[in-house]
This record gives structure tokens, sequence and C-alpha cells, in this order.
């Protein structure tokens, strides 16, 4: 968790930071998680990738469908760490929290973990 050191004002900062990742974290889930149950399936996952191709390739659209297709039992692996066929919230954070270079010991994940529907 955050300490709180009122000298610097980086806790400031940093908690606003973790606020606005938690806050990415469940708008995120509860857009995704279709179903509702706490896990993204691979349908739901690759409605994920997707979306994430599509913000970053502007060009053919059946260009990175095909790369998601050629790619998509590797990448769902990836996330699906006890190889249960479904991705939770934890295997989520996981990823999320290295992609944006955060140390998932400074993120109160209890927060994160509840939905907000």
């Amino acid at each position: 968790m955050i300490d709180v050191d009122d000298d610097t004002g980086m806790e400031d900062t940093n908690k606003e930071m973790t606020d606005k990742f938690i806050g990415f974290m469940n708008e995120f889930w509860n857009e995704y998680d279709d179903d509702g149950n706490g896990e993204l399936d691979k349908t739901e996952f690759k409605f994920f990738l997707k979306d994430c191709y599509q913000q970053e390739e502007d060009d053919d659209e059946i260009i990175f469908a095909k790369k998601i297709d050629e790619k998509f039992d590797e990448m769902f692996d990836e996330f699906d760490k006890d190889k249960n066929g479904v991705i939770t919230k934890d295997e989520m954070f996981e990823f999320l929290t290295g992609m944006f270079g955060m140390d998932a010991s400074q993120i109160d994940y209890e927060r994160v973990a509840k939905r907000k529907d």
C-alpha cells in the first residue's frame, strides 16, 4: 500500500495514479466480462484483443483479425496462468500492472476486485 508522506507530495500523485488505474481496471473488466461471472472466457478475451489491436492499428481490419486468430491460443495461454481455461481478474490485474509498469504490491487489490456495475 502507499505510505503517506506529507513532505514530498509524491503520495498524492501515486494515489491519483492508483485511483485512475483502479477505475480503469474496473471499467475495463465490466466492459469485457459480458456474463458477469468474474472471468473472461475465450470469446470475451478475443473481443478484448480485437479492441486492443484496433486502437493500435488503423490498417486493414483483415490483417489484424488474422494476427489475432493466428496467435490467439498463445496469447490466451500467456494470460491464463493457472491454465483453467478462463482469465480471472487476478490474472488480468497482474498483466495490466506489469504493462503499465506499476508495482502491484502498491495497489489496494481489494478495491480492484470489487465490481462496479
